[in-house]
């Protein structure tokens, strides 16, 4: 009768488990704020996104404030390219996301023809500053190093599962107290066990 209640807890742990790990967000996301060269904010200047990797392009546009943002972004490299009629196209390129960055890119729009083009390459990675998370992206390389596999295994084979080692349960004592418990448990020596 008591596998009941150790089923039901086994099922609400893992119902708890289960939530707080998709509640772990591995995406990135970018933001930041377009201003021009006298620092007076660009309101709808149009933020295009671009995976380097898959080409995929995604655009937003700064709102009143200047700011925009640009969510749910897969690890990898990225170029943002901000025009606006009026200023010089700006790109940054060489921008890379890791699991789950945040991060804040501001970009200064020169006065000038749109079809003009000012091409900024990041040459140090940009830090986070508004979290105090961070993550990065293992290749399977990088995991069969860490499990120590030989070198010439690691191309293409999958990983093989061990079994988990049983640890063999301690031998229980025939007496309910053991002779030197018994001291510190105020039983005397000389009295019979039950």
């Amino acid at each position: 009768m008591r596998r009941i209640p150790d089923l039901t807890l086994l099922a609400a742990s893992l119902g708890c488990l289960a939530s707080l790990i998709s509640a772990q967000e591995n995406r990135a996301s970018l933001g930041g704020r377009v201003t021009d060269t006298q620092q007076a904010v660009v309101p709808g200047a149009t933020i295009t996104v671009i995976s380097d990797e898959t080409n995929v392009k995604q655009h937003t546009s700064t709102n009143g404030s200047g700011e925009w943002k640009m969510p749910f972004l897969n690890p990898g490299p990225y170029s943002i390219t901000v025009s606006r009629g009026g200023f010089r196209t700006a790109e940054r390129r060489g921008i890379v996301l890791q699991t789950a960055d945040i991060k804040q890119i501001d970009i200064t729009l020169e006065i000038g023809a749109s079809t003009e083009t000012i091409t900024v390459t990041a040459e140090t990675e940009l830090i986070d500053t508004t979290s105090a998370t961070s993550g990065t992206v293992i290749t399977p390389e990088q995991v069969a190093e860490m499990l120590g596999y030989p070198r010439e295994r690691r191309s293409g084979q999958p990983l093989q599962r061990v079994p988990a080692r049983r640890h063999a349960k301690p031998a229980r004592r025939k007496s309910g107290v053991h002779s030197s418990n018994r001291r510190h448990l105020g039983i005397p020596h000389h009295e019979q066990r039950l």
